[in-house]
């Protein structure tokens, strides 16, 4: 297993052909993905072996895909976000209103605590930079600019489109 490869769990795997969650294991497989078949019913699917449970999943995972209907999963929220995957993938008939809440909880505050450490960041790269040159160089703020800045012939930035009003916008 490439430990590069984002593995993907299917939480309701099937060995039934006609099954969505076969298919999507089959297609997977074929494209070298790393997948954990999760089935308390199944011992394996194609020769690879089911985990009964997602409790006893001890590696990273970058994305569960669910196959069962809410009712028959849904005491395995914890589980899920105990995994910690990138994606959550609701196929149809799946959708859960309260594990979306969660994921979107968790997002929320991971999303509140990087905008924290850039905010850190910023001050302590600032009060690094000014403690390094003199007092009529000294910089005044750190302003983000996602957009690439426009240049001069000689690669140099057209200082003059920019100030502090427009870039903050």
């Amino acid at each position: 297993m490439n430990e590069n490869q984002k593995t993907v769990v299917i939480l309701g795997a099937s060995k039934k052909a006609d099954r969505y969650a076969y298919k999507a294991f089959n297609l997977l497989q074929e494209k070298g993905y790393p997948t954990i078949p999760i089935n308390p019913a199944l011992d394996e699917i194609n020769g690879v072996k089911v985990k009964h449970s997602l409790k006893e999943i001890d590696i990273s995972v970058d994305t569960v895909t669910i196959y069962m209907r809410p009712e028959r999963w849904e005491t395995q929220i914890e589980e899920i976000i105990g995994l910690k995957p990138q994606r959550v993938v609701l196929n149809p008939g799946t959708e859960s209103e309260e594990l979306e809440q969660k994921l979107k909880e968790i997002t929320s505050d991971a999303s509140i605590k990087i905008e924290d450490k850039v905010v850190e960041l910023k001050a302590d790269l600032l009060e690094y930079i000014n403690s390094k040159v003199n007092k009529s160089s000294k910089l005044q703020d750190i302003i983000d600019y996602v957009e690439p800045f426009k240049k001069t012939a000689t690669n140099k930035i057209k200082r003059y489109l920019y100030n502090a009003e427009d870039v903050k916008k």
